[in-house]
């Protein structure tokens, strides 16, 4: 077969595929790398080498300076977040709470809104004829 000047059809012209053999990326190198010298670091490794556990010390054994008073604590009855009684003077004279807003829709078509006001409105405008 002749040589075309399409790199594709020369490559379809000839039944013969070479196979050629990348090298592998720098980072895969230099990871495997990295992990046979950790593995050999691990394997080194004496008792000593390893960082001892942090006892847990036990509510017997600590001083009572090191005891946590307990929080007077109170939850909103609105939006149901628990605050300290002081905190929550504040936060309920403020509060809305997490009220579900319902979504009012028209029978008749797809209009949607949350004000019932609005959905009246629509049906006055849009659909004077049809109750």
């Amino acid at each position: 077969p002749e040589p075309t000047s399409d790199p594709l059809a020369n490559n379809a012209a000839t039944p013969e595929k070479t196979k050629t053999t990348t090298p592998a990326p720098k980072f895969i190198v230099l990871s495997k790398k990295v992990s046979e010298e950790r593995m050999k670091r691990f394997l080194s490794m004496t008792p000593e080498d390893v960082a001892p556990k942090n006892k847990k010390k036990y509510k017997c054994e600590m001083a009572l300076s090191e005891f946590k008073k307990p929080v007077d604590t109170i939850r909103c009855v609105q939006c149901g977040v628990l605050y300290e009684r002081g905190i929550y003077r504040a936060h309920a004279k403020v509060c809305k709470g997490n009220k579900v807003r319902a979504k009012f829709g028209c029978t008749i078509c797809s209009f949607t809104d949350y004000s019932f006001k609005e959905l009246e409105a629509h049906i006055r405008t849009q659909h004077p004829n049809k109750k």
